[in-house]
């Protein structure tokens, strides 16, 4: 009866110890599989090096193309009052381009940018664009009084498309490199006015004088 008794003990005192050891290691195997990769690991810093190549990629190619589509676009509208002077159409098509801008900026781009995105919202406006460079080829109102207004309303949404567009990459850049963000925003926004300033102030200039 007294060895049954310990016989019985022991196996109590097995079944009590053994599970915990068990759930010990299924602990530690939950905390190995759900650790991940280790930060520091050559694979993950790979990774975060093609990101922040794609954003700066992102951010340059948008300023050249604002540089091409906008050293054209001013270089012309300085010349409106002096290549249409007939009857004051050129004047008279820039002020309707600033008057559809003003007023179409305050809701188009909002409904434009949520309905086809930031990029597909700054391509169809540069083709805004395009449809009044090319009625610049036959100057007459009922050509360039209607592609003054598409121009001036897209290039509202255009612009505010840029802005919002660098913005986000802003905010990708930050969360991969933990930078503050008015640092980042800042050199961001510097690169690509930097870009079309530059540009635009010598392209510009080459641009009238022939």
């Amino acid at each position: 009866m007294v060895q049954s008794e310990k016989a019985s003990d022991n196996d109590v005192i097995q079944r009590d110890t053994h599970p915990s050891t068990g759930s010990d290691h299924g602990c530690r195997d939950n905390n190995q599989t759900n650790s991940g990769m280790h930060p520091d690991s050559p694979h993950l810093s790979g990774e975060i090096e093609k990101a922040k190549k794609r954003i700066l990629k992102n951010v340059f190619c948008l300023a050249v193309a604002f540089l091409f589509a906008l050293t054209s676009m001013a270089g012309l509208s300085r010349l409106q009052s002096s290549i249409h002077d007939i009857e004051g159409l050129g004047t008279v098509c820039q002020a309707l381009a600033s008057l559809s801008m003003a007023v179409c900026c305050m809701f188009v781009p909002k409904l434009l940018i949520g309905a086809i995105g930031h990029k597909w919202t700054m391509c169809v406006s540069f083709c805004g664009h395009l449809v009044w460079l090319g009625a610049n080829a036959y100057p007459m109102w009922a050509t360039m009084i209607p592609a003054a207004v598409i121009a001036g309303g897209l290039g509202a949404c255009v612009w505010t498309a840029q802005g919002s567009y660098i913005t986000r990459l802003g905010l990708q850049w930050q969360d991969i490199t933990g930078e503050p963000r008015p640092a980042v925003m800042s050199r961001f926004f510097g690169y690509t006015s930097a870009i079309v300033g530059f540009g635009r102030s010598i392209w510009r200039r080459l641009y009238c004088s022939i």
